[in-house]
């Protein structure tokens, strides 16, 4: 498995043989509205061109339908008859976007050998949550490929605790910016809770993505990476790649 963080919570992967696209967002920088009233977004280019992303990927796979995941540059240039992987909750926006070839995982879907569960999450907490609305992470599996839990944009809540403890995966890819909403509410993990993550599946690597992209974010990466630290994290159970930084795993 090769997983390739494009940027924020942009991800280029090859597993079980074929390569997809994971939430595209392809703005350039400071071309987007703002989250948080600090600064448009996304606060960084990409690390290379949304036609470089593209060659030769067979599908991509879209998490929830908000602008930081899935956004009108990546509408523009993806070929609308790409096979487009959703929540169902999001079926029916998409297809609006003039995309024909949509399927809805409910709770699994088979794709050229890679099995892949939908996981719910929780993107926030309180009324926040009527806001952010369905959040979706997946579970892919294949012969021969480490098990990968991409948690999705959600906090640490126990539906993810148990998803780790049943599915005992190798490897979990989080977003773990800290992003917060409305009255300061947390809609993404932070170092504390990416933290309590890896102590809850020590024998897993955690990857941190969807950080230092975004202005409603709170936690750097160097900060994720000290408080990791001085609580006891390993630096190789925890990984913090920098935006086009490819990742191997066997």
């Amino acid at each position: 498995m090769k997983l390739q963080l494009i940027r924020s919570a942009t991800l280029l992967m090859t597993y079980g043989g074929h390569s997809f696209v994971i939430d595209p967002y392809f703005a350039d920088k400071l071309t987007r509205p703002s989250y948080a009233g600090k600064s448009k977004n996304p606060l960084v280019e990409l690390p290379m061109t949304a036609e470089e992303i593209l060659t030769g990927i067979e599908m991509v796979l879209v998490s929830h339908f908000h602008s930081d995941h899935f956004d009108p540059a990546a509408q523009a240039i993806i070929p609308k008859d790409m096979l487009l992987l959703s929540q169902p909750e999001d079926e029916a926006k998409i297809r609006s976007t003039g995309f024909t070839n949509v399927i809805p995982i409910e709770e699994a879907y088979d794709w050229n050998g890679v099995r892949i569960r939908r996981v719910l999450g929780e993107h926030g907490s309180g009324k926040v949550l009527e806001d952010m609305g369905t959040s979706s992470g997946f579970v892919f599996e294949a012969v021969g490929e480490p098990r990968l839990y991409w948690c999705g944009d959600t906090i640490l809540c126990e539906t993810v605790s148990q998803t780790v403890k049943e599915m005992n995966p190798d490897v979990i890819v989080t977003h773990s910016c800290g992003a917060v909403w409305g009255d300061q509410v947390k809609i993404l993990m932070d170092d504390v809770q990416t933290t309590e993550l890896c102590k809850q599946a020590p024998k897993a690597v955690v990857v941190a993505t969807h950080m230092e992209a975004v202005d409603h974010a709170t936690v750097t990466r160097a900060a994720l990476r000290e408080y990791a630290k001085s609580h006891g994290v390993p630096e190789a159970q925890l990984l913090i790649p920098q935006d086009g930084e490819t990742l191997c795993f066997t």
